[in-house]
C-alpha cells in the first residue's frame, strides 16, 4: 500500500463549539488512537481529497506537533446534505503488528466465458485482509483467464503470500454469467461449446 503526508495541527480543546469553528476555517477535527493516549488534531479539508476520490486504500503519515504517526483512517463522517467531512479517527499502525484493511480487486485477463458470450460479474470490489503493513498490497490481483461460463473465483482460491484473507473461502469475487448470447452459441443437446 502507499503512503500519503497529512499535515495536522494539534488542538486541544473539544466539543460542538471548538468543532464548529474549525469546520469554518474550512478544518476538520480528528483523533488518532491506537497509540499510548489518543491524539486530538486537525486537518485542513482538501487534504481528504486525496484518500476519498479513489478506490485504493492508503497509509497516511500523520505530521502533528513536530512528530510524525504512521497511521490508517479508520471512519468518517459526511455532512448529511453538503457531503463535507465533518469528523476523522485514524489508527496509528506499527510495523510489527497486524492491520485490518479492505482492498480494491483488480481483475486481469479476459475469461474464457467471456469470449463465448458470457456476461463478467464483479461480485466483490473490495476484500478485507490481514497481516504485516509492508505485506498489504495495494490491490489484490485476481486473473480470470481460465474463468469459463457459469463459475466463479472465490475468496478460497486467492493465494496472498503472508497474508490472511478475512472472508469465508465460499465468497465467490468475480463471476461469468450465461446471457442469451452465450446459450444460442451452444451447441444443440444442452451442452457447452469447447474453449
Amino acid at each position: 500500500m502507499e503512503t500519503i503526508a497529512f499535515k495536522g495541527t494539534p488542538r486541544e480543546k473539544t466539543g460542538k463549539t471548538p468543532n464548529k469553528q474549525l469546520r469554518i476555517e474550512k478544518m476538520v477535527p480528528c483523533v488518532l488512537y491506537g497509540g499510548k493516549e489518543n491524539l486530538l488534531f486537525s486537518v485542513e479539508e482538501s487534504e481528504f481529497r486525496l484518500i476519498l476520490d479513489t478506490p485504493f486504500t492508503y497509509f497516511t503519515d500523520l505530521q502533528v506537533g513536530g512528530n510524525t504517526y504512521r497511521a490508517m483512517l479508520k471512519d468518517i463522517q459526511f455532512h448529511p446534505v453538503s457531503d463535507r467531512v465533518l469528523h476523522a479517527d485514524f489508527m496509528q499502525v506499527f510495523e510489527d503488528k497486524d492491520v485490518t484493511v479492505d482492498i480494491p480487486v483488480k481483475i486481469t485477463g479476459l475469461s474464457i466465458g467471456v469470449k463465448e458470450g458470457g456476461k463478467l460479474i464483479l461480485e466483490r470490489r473490495k476484500i478485507k485482509l490481514k497481516g504485516l503493513p509492508k505485506d498489504i498490497p495495494a490491490e489484490v490481483p485476481v486473473d480470470i483467464t481460465n474463468l469459463a461460463l457459469e463459475k466463479s473465483i472465490r475468496c478460497g482460491d486467492l493465494n496472498l503470500q503472508g497474508i490472511k484473507v478475512l472472508e469465508t473461502e465460499a465468497t465467490p469475487i468475480v463471476s461469468v454469467r450465461s446471457t442469451r448470447a452465450s446459450k444460442s452459441a451452444a451447441p444443440e443437446g444442452g451442452g457447452s461449446a469447447e474453449a
